[in-house]
């Protein structure tokens, strides 16, 4: 089937789906509220048996599949407009709570790191660790191969030195994570190891995995209760 382009107005006669609802899968709805959006800041595409969602607004820029017949979300991007307003945050509590009420098991990500429009950068690649999500199988691979890299190759200890870092904090640092063990979380979470990441990490994909207890909720239950946002949840 080729892509089509669909009206939010006839959204329901075209897949059957309510729109409203849908849009809770999208986490949009997170950022801005489902009165606010019309077909000049919200484009919808059906492609094959996936629905692609596009947002261009003030507050944020989101783009988002969802194929409710295979149970599968993946956030393409994810670009907030507007800083200290938490649409992350805000964003992935809806989607999560929605699509675990509709038994899809997790949501996709490609965190990149390239430009964007008028020369900004995505940098997804150092902040959705945060988040909960977790590296796929090939990135894991390729994130623990670097961390080998880290502990062994000299450019690493040169380049945390020039950033007034003494060897001894070095030394303890370098011990301090194994890198078969180590996820990307918990190197970011050492200061030494976000700022290697920053410098020298990429892009990568991953998943949220929305079974509660799982590494992703966890990680985003302990965000969410740092920025104080437990009655947004459900």
């Amino acid at each position: 089937m080729p892509s089509k382009k669909i009206h939010i107005g006839s959204f329901t006669s075209e897949t059957g789906l309510n729109l409203k609802n849908f849009l809770l899968l999208t986490g949009i709805t997170g950022v801005v509220p489902f009165e606010e959006l019309n077909d000049s800041n919200l484009t919808i595409y059906i492609r094959n048996t996936a629905i692609q969602v596009i947002l261009v607004e003030d507050r944020a820029d989101i783009n988002v599949f969802v194929n409710s017949k295979t149970k599968k979300i993946r956030n393409e991007m994810f670009v907030a407009n507007i800083s200290g307003n938490d649409f992350a945050i805000k964003r992935l509590i809806v989607q999560t709570d929605s699509a675990r009420k509709e038994n899809y098991k997790q949501i996709e990500l490609c965190a990149a790191n390239e430009e964007y429009i008028d020369e900004s950068l995505l940098v997804g690649y150092k902040i959705w660790w945060k988040y909960g999500f977790v590296m796929n199988d090939k990135y894991k691979t390729l994130f623990t191969t670097f961390l080998y890299d880290v502990k062994i190759n000299e450019k690493y200890r040169n380049f945390l030195l020039a950033k007034d870092k003494t060897e001894g904090k070095i030394d303890h640092f370098l011990q301090s994570f194994d890198p078969q063990s180590t996820s990307l979380y918990s190197f970011c979470s050492l200061e030494l190891g976000y700022i290697c990441w920053e410098e020298f990490g990429d892009e990568w994909s991953g998943y949220f995995e929305l079974e509660r207890g799982s590494e992703s909720d966890s990680i985003f239950s302990k965000l969410i209760k740092a920025k104080g946002y437990n009655d947004l949840m459900s």
